[in-house]
């Protein structure tokens, strides 16, 4: 058996739906599929096709992982901001209106 090189597996150059029929069946009829790729193609290429089945896992993998982490980091932020006390914010027109008010408070009681 030759190392194994991603560049040249011919399997991996398929294109969405070619692979996509390719590892379903791959998967679906998983222990005899392996046993009639070993004897129709031998054992380099049904490596190739267990390799090339194996990284569009884990490819796949990742990016639910990904798209998860960023919406439950999404939901918690948004979450943590809906809960966020109203002490903690600062509403800048009270106090400015307060001593405009009392300014013209002095200002009327001076006349």
């Amino acid at each position: 058996m030759v190392s194994y090189d991603r560049d040249s597996n011919p399997y991996l150059k398929l294109n969405f739906w070619e692979f996509l029929a390719l590892s379903t069946v791959m998967l679906l009829f998983f222990p005899w599929s392996i046993l009639v790729c070993l004897a129709l193609y031998g054992i380099d290429e049904t490596k190739l096709i267990v390799l090339a089945v194996i990284e569009d896992f884990a490819k796949t993998l990742l990016m639910v992982i990904a798209v998860v982490a960023t919406i439950i980091i999404t939901i918690i932020v948004l979450v943590v901001m809906w809960f966020k006390s109203p002490d903690d914010t600062v509403d800048t027109n009270t106090r400015f209106g307060s001593n405009i008010t009392m300014h013209i408070n002095e200002v009327n009681q001076s006349r």
